[in-house]
């Protein structure tokens, strides 16, 4: 694992890895017409020490009342030690729109209730666990989630979006 500074010297995020920042030209296209919506819910399947998470919350999830269901292990790794710890103190700014479901995506996500407008899968990376995860947070997935086109990506009138 990489060197990191302590906390006590830097203020910012601290990740060991960055798995993520490909995704970013993608997700600004795909989920842009999403960015302060009100009202939106999104189940991320992978959560790691928050790097996703914090993006989508700092440039989709951006209302208030937005809310992210984060599935991940969340135990001690022999290579990337306490990444949990790093996950909380990396979304600590958001920790009010985060609901964090520890265990294997097969058990939690049979627990996680409700619908959700965005889904990413990142967990178990082979082609049977993404399909398992796939299959499994298809159902509470809500039709205007599956239609990313302008037409289909409304604003409630009842929301005052923060952005």
């Amino acid at each position: 694992m990489p060197d990191q500074a302590p906390a006590h010297i830097t203020d910012g995020p601290q990740f060991s890895e960055n798995w993520f920042e490909h995704n970013i030209p993608h997700w600004q296209r795909w989920l842009g017409d999403f960015r302060g919506r009100c009202g939106l819910r999104a189940l991320e399947i992978g959560s790691f020490e928050g790097r996703s998470t914090l993006w989508l919350c700092e440039n989709i999830l951006t209302a208030d009342d937005c809310r992210i269901d984060c599935v991940d292990l969340f135990t001690q790794d022999p290579v990337y030690g306490d990444y949990h710890a790093r996950f909380r103190r990396n979304i600590a700014a958001h920790a009010h729109k985060i609901v964090e479901h520890a265990g294997y995506s097969f058990d939690a996500l049979r627990k996680v209730e409700g619908e959700f407008d965005i889904v990413y899968i990142d967990g178990w990376h082979s082609a049977f666990g993404a399909m398992a995860d796939g299959v499994m947070s298809w159902p509470p997935t809500l039709s205007s989630g599956q239609d990313m086109t302008p037409s289909a990506i409304a604003p409630k009138a009842e929301c005052q979006p923060s952005i």
